[in-house]
């Protein structure tokens, strides 16, 4: 009895110090169940502001990643994690949106060079004469890998694109919101246009307030830009973005408006001024 308590206490001090190792470098999320068909873990990780970590049993997907202030050791973690996958015959991914500072961190694009098989796609006409690169932008589409990938323009800069793989189809939005009421039509229409490439689609992530430039504050025409977003998209999760001021209240409180209007979304945010998350699928 006395070994199975030390057992148990050695392994919850394990997960602990974890937990506690995560919490400085940001949200884990642990998505199991009915998003694949084996029923083998998809871990999403949140990296600040709009950046995520995608990994399915295949594959490995880092999309807008720009490290925190405090975050800079991610480089270092998130570098070693992809080139680890590589090297047991998993794809991986490097996706950027768009050319905004909060969405595009320039030395990810030395990184195929160091780890071969890693494939990158920038969504806008980025000059370079790397033509190792990959650019996907305005209606367009793709397949490299596991990968099949279309765009379509955003209401600011670069683009969204739908990502599509044997057992996980999501939508990144990069900056495609209801900025203002001038851009709803154009925002309708090209989540109309993804919605209609796909029957069904397992995770979106959408911004739901402007940067720190703006106070991270929401505004009238962004909250009715989610609700159309939920409503054209009907996704089974949802996971909220694009704020990078310490609180993080806004996400709850986005969380509690989807549960309240659609019931047959789960929404995936953060505590408020807390990194770390772990849930498994309904």
């Amino acid at each position: 009895m006395k070994k199975n308590i030390k057992k148990w206490l050695h392994f919850m001090l394990h997960t602990v110090s974890r937990i506690r190792w995560w919490h400085s470098l940001g949200l884990i999320i642990l998505l199991s169940g009915k998003v694949s068909e084996a029923n083998a873990a998809q871990r999403v990780t949140y990296l600040y502001n709009s950046g995520w970590l995608i990994e399915t049993p295949n594959e490995l997907i880092l999309i807008d990643y720009v490290p925190a202030d405090n975050l800079h050791q991610m480089d270092s973690v998130l570098f070693k994690k992809i080139k680890r996958a590589v090297e047991t015959n998993k794809k991986a991914y490097i996706l950027i949106t768009h050319e905004h500072s909060d969405h595009f961190y320039e030395p990810l694009l030395q990184w195929h060079h160091k780890i071969t098989g890693l494939t990158t796609i920038l969504g806008w006409d980025y000059s370079t004469t790397d033509k190792s690169i990959l650019k996907l932008f305005n209606r367009d589409s793709l397949s490299v890998g596991s990968l099949k990938v279309a765009s379509h323009p955003s209401t600011d800069a670069g683009s969204g694109f739908l990502v599509r793989l044997a057992n996980l189809t999501f939508y990144h939005a990069g900056d495609h919101a209801a900025w203002s009421n001038d851009v709803t039509l154009k925002f309708t229409d090209e989540l109309k246009f993804i919605g209609n490439l796909t029957g069904k689609i397992d995770m979106i992530f959408i911004p739901i307030a402007r940067g720190k430039l703006g106070g991270c504050k929401s505004t009238e025409s962004i909250n009715e830009g989610t609700v159309l977003a939920l409503q054209i998209l009907k996704p089974r999760m949802v996971f909220p973005m694009h704020i990078q001021c310490d609180n993080l209240l806004p996400y709850q409180e986005f969380g509690n408006q989807v549960l309240k209007r659609f019931p047959a979304i789960v929404p995936k945010v953060p505590p408020a001024n807390n990194y770390e998350f772990e849930f498994t699928t309904l």
